[in-house]
């Protein structure tokens, strides 16, 4: 089970805008993962709230499409307006990055009023005047007017290459995040560490255009794997020594003969996010991946989608191919799902966009021994998907009803989605589950708070599971309440017409003059009339 859950301030609509945060009470309270960084609410709110961000953000960008990153640029101009210090580091592909830096330059040229050929011709046109004037007799004017300008500069904008900075990573990489990227002194509460595993996705095309998987391209779509290597453990001849006992042994010894070697540590797979991708940079080409040794999850894959783009798509290097395998292992695997109905349709758009569609999710878990029934720990293992097709916004009831209806039944009770309506953001499929967060107070604006204000330990809300109301159940609600707020009206009247009947005279109502004249009952016309 993974230390780390979704929270509140996370959404997701494919097309639109993306960006998942996870948080994991191992963190300082004020520290928050982005992966992705689109112009979601919660990049909205904070930009105009006009105070540097209560978080410290952990931004980790898959690609480069734009509802993806339109949020990145909003998120580096208020943290400098505002006096947040530093600068806001992305984790980019490799691949990508010059295409970051052009985009960021040219941010900041407009943000500057730097443009090159404005300023080309704004010097030709200085030049031009300034031979008129000395030939003219205003000499004299025309120069103290110029002197007097230079001397009042206008005081420029500081550039956003002080405030963004790009940290490229390739397939492969496994990168030690320190305090720089977790604040305090960069280890978890625990003593582990945390580490950054990169490996390449099918989405985007390579940098050289050339579309295929040769050495010399980088990739320009990743995933990145959140692992956190345990402390180094005593050697178990050393075991029984502790205390000031075990200090001396290491300056005795070294503490690469005490403790254990870096290849031996404990290591815990918290969250994979595989960012966009079709489903053939996922699945599990090997028939091991199905360990009941049929190899069943990836031929009954290639009988849908064909075996050429998933061997295709590779990873280029052992090592990447290595994490992709080892990223199935996380308790919170975080996985794209964009198009959610069955049919020839669908997958075609899943190839021609580079998407996962429902039809091969269970190729890709199945694939990679999700299913194989042989491993205890599968399953505290849970799936979210991410990056439902804006098609679907209005339709939220068909999201749940397909996972239901095609994924077999083992992995619909470990599969949760992103829901942008709910209060929690995911929605888990199982009956009668609920997800309790507890951690940061991201709607009170800051750290160490919850939600409900309890505290940063024990705060948290529970998602009944509802699935989340559209706009056609919404408008049904209103409207019926509507007309049972109509017939308690009429009702009311009726009572009150009939209370007013029995206070009018009995001579008035029967057309007769009423002799009596201290008769306590109606006689007024206009009052039997308003009757």
């Amino acid at each position: 089970m993974s230390s780390f859950q979704i929270t509140p301030t996370s959404y997701s609509i494919g097309g639109l805008a993306t960006s998942i945060h996870v948080h994991s009470p191992l963190l300082l309270p004020n520290v928050l993962v982005l992966f992705d960084s689109g112009a979601t609410p919660y990049t909205i709110e904070v930009c105009t709230r006009g105070k540097p961000f209560p978080q410290k953000l952990l931004n980790l960008v898959s690609h480069g499409h734009l509802d993806h990153v339109h949020g990145m640029f909003a998120m580096a101009r208020v943290q400098e307006l505002a006096g947040g210090g530093g600068k806001i580091r992305f984790f980019v592909p490799r691949g990508a990055l010059r295409l970051f830096e052009e985009a960021r330059d040219a941010m900041s040229r407009l943000e500057r009023g730097d443009f090159s050929s404005a300023l080309e011709t704004a010097t030709a046109t200085a030049t031009a005047t300034t031979t008129t004037a000395t030939t003219a007799t205003t000499t004299t004017t025309t120069t103290a007017t110029t002197t007097t300008a230079t001397n009042t500069p206008k005081k420029s904008k500081p550039r956003l290459q002080d405030v963004v900075e790009f940290v490229p990573v390739s397939p492969g990489d496994e990168i030690l995040l320190t305090k720089a990227d977790l604040g305090g002194n960069g280890l978890c509460t625990d003593g582990s560490q945390l580490y950054l595993r990169i490996f390449e996705t099918d989405h985007c095309t390579c940098a050289d255009n050339s579309g295929d998987n040769s050495a010399s391209s980088q990739a320009m779509s990743v995933a990145y794997v959140l692992v956190r290597k345990l402390k180094p453990a005593v050697r178990s001849e050393f075991s029984d020594v502790v205390g000031p006992e075990l200090g001396k042994l290491v300056q005795a010894r070294g503490g690469g003969n005490v403790f254990q070697a870096e290849s031996e540590r404990q290591v815990k797979f918290e969250v994979c996010y595989t960012g966009d991708s079709h489903a053939d940079g996922l699945v599990e080409v090997s028939d091991v991946g199905d360990t009941s040794g049929s190899g069943s999850g990836y031929r009954d894959y290639e009988k849908v989608f064909g075996g050429e783009g998933a061997r295709k798509t590779r990873q280029r290097n052992a090592v990447a191919e290595q994490f992709r395998k080892e990223a199935f292992l996380c308790g919170l695997y975080i996985c794209e799902l964009t198009y959610m109905e069955v049919g020839e349709k669908w997958r075609d758009y899943a190839r021609v966009w580079s998407h996962v569609c429902i039809e091969g999710v269970e190729g890709i878990f199945r694939s990679n021994g999700w299913l194989s029934g042989d491993d205890l720990d599968v399953d505290e293992r849970k799936i979210v998907f991410f990056h439902v097709s804006h098609r679907y916004t209005t339709r939220q009831y068909l999201i749940k009803e397909n996972i239901r209806s095609v994924l077999p039944k083992d992995l619909v009770e470990r599969a949760g989605y992103i829901d942008n309506s709910t209060k929690n953001k995911v929605v888990w499929l199982k009956s009668k589950s609920k997800q309790v967060y507890g951690g940061m107070g991201f709607n009170n604006g800051g750290g160490g708070g919850g939600v409900n204000n309890s505290g940063a330990a024990n705060a948290g809300f529970e998602n009944d599971n509802g699935g989340g109301s559209n706009k056609d159940d919404r408008r049904h609600r209103e409207k019926s309440k509507r007309k049972t707020q109509k017939k308690r009206t009429e009702h009311l009247f009726q009572n009150q017409k009939q209370e007013q009947k029995q206070k009018l005279c009995r001579f008035y109502l029967a057309g007769k003059n009423c002799k009596n004249i201290n008769c306590k009952f109606l006689h007024e016309p206009q009052k039997i009339n308003s009757i």
